[in-house]
């Protein structure tokens, strides 16, 4: 057998190795290709899960699910953290919108900790933002203040007045939901030139709404009035169906109460088919339970009975007990008034024991947060 001179052997050695170096260089530059192929999908999966989350309806929001989780697949393939957290931020709002507001915690929390990861404060503060809408949702109001009271120093260090504003704007919603409208008055005074400063409308109107709240508890119907429909008007203004649908009901509860019960029907009439567009369940029930009472008040028991038993069936076994305490109470009045008492006494009863429920659990989540 013929030996290889030594030049020939250095020669075929170093085709070898020149060899495995363009096939090493050609399958990194397939993978590369490959991850910005996955990043490319997943940037448009989450564009069209944006888009359909920003429509606002029931079916675009269970499409935006959709699409979030198509990303979300595509942005952990590739490890890129920012795109995961930005998809599951976007995913946590529309699970909160549906109702889902376990899932939407969990998403949340997840999305806090990466923006952490990834040193992104704007991207932390919106998921702040988020978690603390489902835990006040929830009725765990202290835990979403423990969250706003981070935000807030977050924001600041960030010099974000528009987060600051916003920040301050929610906090004073907690401390409306503990009991104290003066305090929550005062942050939403706050908030108010800041917001408009930054020309954030639906801020504006959320500020607005929220100031109009806080009169009305303190026995100031008439200066209540007048936020409220500040606010409708910038609603419309910026075409967001659920805040138009919420300022409609929140002027007809006050007309409610103000003893003119047909003022207040035209309201909540104007406002549950765009609660209903909107897929909001929360939201129909709380009007239909509106629209009930007003019945109820204008002498109509068996119209009223009609609507109350949509609004608890909506909001039956969900996570608005409140509301479903509500709209019992109400329902124990219509059946008085229709001659049945032992109906009226049944429902009261269940409305007696879900607002026991409702404090009991209230009661628990503050002994949570001291431990």
């Amino acid at each position: 057998m013929k030996t290889r001179s030594p030049t020939t052997t250095l020669c075929l050695m170093t085709l070898m190795l020149l060899t495995g170096v363009r096939m090493e260089s050609r399958l990194f530059a397939q993978s590369a290709a490959q991850g910005e192929d996955k990043r490319a999908a997943a940037r448009i999966a989450y564009d069209e899960g944006e888009r359909l989350q920003n429509q606002g309806t029931a079916e675009s929001l269970r499409k935006a699910i959709i699409k979030y989780e198509e990303a979300l697949s595509l942005w952990r393939s590739v490890g890129d953290q920012s795109g995961e957290a930005e998809t599951l931020t976007g995913a946590a709002q529309v699970l909160n919108y549906l109702g889902e507001r376990q899932r939407a915690i969990e998403y949340f929390q997840q999305a806090i900790e990466l923006w952490k990861a990834v040193v992104n404060g704007k991207g932390q503060s919106k998921a702040i933002s988020g978690i603390v809408e489902v835990y006040y949702a929830l009725g765990a109001h202290r835990q979403a203040l423990d969250y706003l009271n981070q935000a807030l120093l977050l924001q600041r260090s960030l010099k974000d007045q528009v987060g600051e504003a916003t920040t301050l704007k929610d906090i004073g919603v907690i401390y409306f939901a503990l009991g104290d409208p003066q305090k929550a008055l005062e942050y939403y005074q706050q908030a108010l030139p800041m917001l408009r400063a930054s020309s954030d409308r639906a801020g504006e109107a959320s500020a607005l709404n929220n100031i109009g709240a806080a009169f009305r508890v303190m026995g100031e119907p008439q200066q209540a009035l007048e936020y409220y429909k500040q606010a409708l008007s910038l609603q419309r203004a910026v075409g967001a169906l659920r805040g138009i649908a919420l300022m409609l009901t929140n002027i007809g509860a006050l007309y409610y109460r103000l003893g003119d019960a047909q003022q207040a029907l035209d309201y909540y009439d104007q406002a549950l088919p765009l609660r209903r567009e909107a897929g909001d369940r929360a939201g129909q029930a709380i009007t239909l339970t509106g629209i009930g009472a007003a019945h109820l008040s204008l002498g109509n028991p068996q119209r009223a009975m009609e609507y109350l038993k949509q609004a608890l069936s909506l909001s039956e076994g969900g996570q608005s007990r409140s509301e479903e305490a509500q709209a019992l109470t109400f329902l124990s009045a219509a059946s008085s008034a229709l001659g049945s008492k032992q109906q009226a006494l049944e429902y009261l009863n269940r409305a007696l024991a879900l607002r026991r429920a409702i404090c009991e659990r209230r009661g628990e989540s503050g002994a949570l947060i001291r431990m």
